[in-house]
């Protein structure tokens, strides 16, 4: 329990509290903190970074974000490809303006609230394919919790009670491209209440 003297961490920590850990294959440490703050700074909006092996900042990890959208990042998971799914809810600081306002206009979900699960690539630039089609929503709600599955199917636990629109309580799984696994828990309730952790046994 002693502290590992070879951790570089005098880079001066995080703004807020760590709320997500995950290791990469290459030991490269991916984290993300935060939750949304009512009065909007610069210091706020980027909520996921990645550090070397050692713990100093890694310089190629390039998080695609939006500056003028507040982050609560709440979980994250890496593929066996080494991309990273981040369980992230968006605030917007103006009416109306979701996630995807300043990249992908096609794609604006009219709500100033954006409850997601998003992909990105191994540098940390947005992945497209997932769930970012115009007839794929996401959770209507936050995602709290994540756990790979060895087939790469996801699954996602929160507080919300439909993804993509369809109705599911809580609990869903969904396939390599974000769209809902119709096969998961076909004509069951679900959890009847919010989901908070997933661990998957052997």
């Amino acid at each position: 329990g002693s502290i590992d003297p070879s951790y570089d961490n005098t880079s001066g920590g995080f703004p807020d509290g760590i709320k997500a850990i995950a290791l990469q294959s290459n030991g490269k440490i991916v984290v993300g903190w935060g939750v949304h703050r009512t009065i909007f700074t610069d210091s706020e909006n980027k909520k996921v970074a990645r550090l070397n092996a050692d713990g100093t900042p890694d310089s190629e990890f390039k998080y695609d974000f939006v500056s003028n959208i507040n982050e609560n990042v709440y979980d994250i998971a890496i593929q066996p490809d080494g991309k990273l799914l981040v369980a992230e809810t968006y605030n917007s600081r103006f009416p109306g303006q979701d996630r995807y306002a300043n990249y992908f206009g096609s794609l604006r979900k009219n709500a100033a609230r954006d409850f997601k699960i998003n992909r990105f690539n191994i540098d940390g630039t947005r992945d497209q394919d997932f769930c970012v089609k115009s007839n794929q929503k996401g959770a209507n709600n936050i995602v709290i919790t994540t756990a790979f599955q060895p087939d790469g199917k996801l699954l996602a636990g929160g507080s919300f009670f439909a993804y993509n629109g369809n109705s599911v309580n809580y609990l869903v799984r969904t396939n390599a491209d974000g769209s809902q696994d119709q096969l998961f828990n076909n004509g069951g309730i679900g959890p009847n209440s919010i989901v908070y952790a997933i661990a998957l046994q052997t």
